[in-house]
């Protein structure tokens, strides 16, 4: 996989107003720009930073703290690492996977088959699309997520 410099990432063609980038080792470039659009089964560093209206094919992956702003919409099979934060109406394609501490903001929404890992926390007018899953932990019902304990305590009690 091609490892891409700031330099490279500065010279990519844009098209319509969207720069183009192709698949690639994109680690050593900490901040991109707006409306970036990029291929399947890129990688991202450390510290990343991205401005409103990309968009990431299949496969991406993203390292420890990126950061996404606004308006983000991710394809299929994406993975994130670990406190990862997502700007407001962000949007995720089935199959997406959250690392540990992870947030989102308002009107996030999550497609099918989307998995969360440890302490994700979600924003307001957050919706979940079908089989969403929370830990394993848990089930969907409407549009919120429920955990429910039963059978527990001297009087076998329930909470949800």
């Amino acid at each position: 996989m091609k490892k891409y410099t700031q330099a490279d990432f500065n010279a990519f063609e844009v098209i319509d107003g969207i720069k183009q980038c192709p698949s690639g080792d994109y680690s050593d470039i900490q901040i991109f720009g707006e409306r970036c659009s990029f291929g399947r089964c890129c990688s991202f560093g450390e510290y990343c930073s991205f401005g409103k209206w990309c968009s990431f094919g299949e496969g991406c992956s993203f390292g420890e703290w990126c950061s996404f702003g606004e308006w983000c919409s991710f394809g299929e099979w994406c993975s994130f690492g670990e406190r990862c934060s997502f700007g407001e109406w962000c949007s995720f394609g089935e199959w997406c996977s959250f690392g540990e501490w992870c947030s989102f903001g308002k009107g996030c929404s999550f497609g099918k088959q989307c998995s969360f890992g440890e302490c994700c926390s979600f924003g307001e007018d957050c919706s979940f699309g079908e089989e969403c899953s929370f830990e394993d932990k848990g089930e969907y019902i409407g549009d919120y997520p429920f955990l429910a304990f039963v059978g527990f305590g001297s009087r076998i009690g329930s909470k949800v």
